[in-house]
């Protein structure tokens, strides 16, 4: 059959945690994504794919009470990639590359 464009065969996830102490853990994270197909090209006539692309991820969680903060840096090492292509002319500047290296705080309340 066709495969379906944004629609990889194959991907892959690994995760590491370490658990520091009762209250703090690390924890580290690699993706694998395989090539698609690019937007529109249903009938599979470009020759052309999105590539694989690889991602790691770092995260430090603490629990504090009711409180739990974390923060996380994804796409650990900069990787400059695309997971979005509109057109199989590549001259038509359809690629719309991810975001580089990004960093996230979040604060989580339980009740």
């Amino acid at each position: 059959g066709k495969k379906i464009p944004f629609s990889p065969d194959q991907t892959l996830t690994g995760r590491a945690t370490y658990r520091v102490d009762e209250q703090q853990q690390l924890s580290l994270a690699g993706n694998w994504v395989g090539e698609q197909k690019i937007s529109g090209d249903y009938n599979n006539s470009c020759s052309e794919q999105i590539p694989s692309f690889s991602t790691w991820d770092a995260r430090y969680m603490r629990d504090s009470n009711n409180w739990a903060f974390s923060a996380t840096v994804l796409n650990l090492a900069d990787r400059s990639y695309y997971s979005v292509r509109t057109r199989c002319n590549a001259n038509l500047k359809s690629i719309h590359p991810e975001a580089g290296r990004t960093y996230v705080l979040s604060a989580q309340y339980k009740f």
